[in-house]
């Protein structure tokens, strides 16, 4: 039989748990589960048709993309990973030198779309929203 005693201390336990889940920067189930990297082969355009990124397949999980400057398109890859909020994007010139241009915090992901905030910009402006939807490839 479960006496009350036992039943506040689980409670206890549980919230205290969530409360240091939370306050240790743990990334949420859903974020892991839905976090473009773990969809291979997938393709991921921004609302706006600004930026698009691709997802390889499971054995290599290369993310690059481009960004539209003007009619300019610029090479990118991105560094991301669902244990940390922050993607690095690079820009790839012609002698295949990477340097990053774009620094962004995931805000929200689900399975269909990715929404960012702009951190650190040469194309954006800080602190604006972008959302990216997803297409199977």
């Amino acid at each position: 039989m479960v006496t009350k005693k036992k039943k506040h201390f689980f409670s206890f336990v549980v919230v205290l748990v969530t409360i240091v889940s939370i306050l240790t920067g743990c990334v949420s189930p859903i974020m892991k589960l839905y976090y473009p990297t773990e969809q291979p082969n997938t393709k991921w355009i921004s609302s706006d048709k600004r930026v698009c990124f691709f997802v390889g397949d499971k054995d290599d999980l290369k993310v690059t993309g481009y960004i539209m400057d003007g009619k300019q398109k610029i090479t990118i890859r991105l560094s991301m990973s669902p244990m940390v909020t922050l993607i690095d994007v690079f820009q790839i010139d012609e002698n295949k030198q990477e340097n990053v241009i774009e620094i962004w915090v995931a805000k929200k992901v689900r399975k269909n779309f990715l929404i960012v905030e702009v951190k650190t910009s040469t194309f954006f402006k800080e602190g604006q929203i972008i959302v990216f939807d997803r297409y199977k490839l």
